[in-house]
């Protein structure tokens, strides 16, 4: 099962491996704030259905979402409460 945006800016899939399903993402996010929470609120929903549809524990996400969760390394402050806010919404952790 694979999902993607029109523009591009992100593909999602999911991978079986020894019965476990794994949900990988990837992004390019926008350089428009407005742009970048549309972009997270569609890939919020999509990682929840497929997450839905195949329960699991593994979500992988990567690519450049062009913005940082760290307000001091950020010029953009306003960044920081979308990447908060995705983090919290999928219960996700940097690492």
């Amino acid at each position: 099962m694979d999902k993607a945006d029109d523009d591009g800016h992100w593909v999602a899939c999911v991978l079986e491996i020894d019965n476990v399903f794994f949900i990988l993402v990837n992004t390019y996010g926008y350089n428009d704030d407005h742009k970048n929470r549309n972009l997270l609120y569609q890939m919020t929903k999509v990682i929840k259905e497929l997450n839905t549809n195949f329960p699991t524990d593994y979500i992988l996400m990567g690519g450049d979402f062009n913005l940082t969760p760290d307000k001091w390394m950020d010029r953009l402050n306003s960044y920081k409460n979308i990447t908060i806010q995705l983090l919290g919404t999928l219960s996700i952790i940097i690492i």
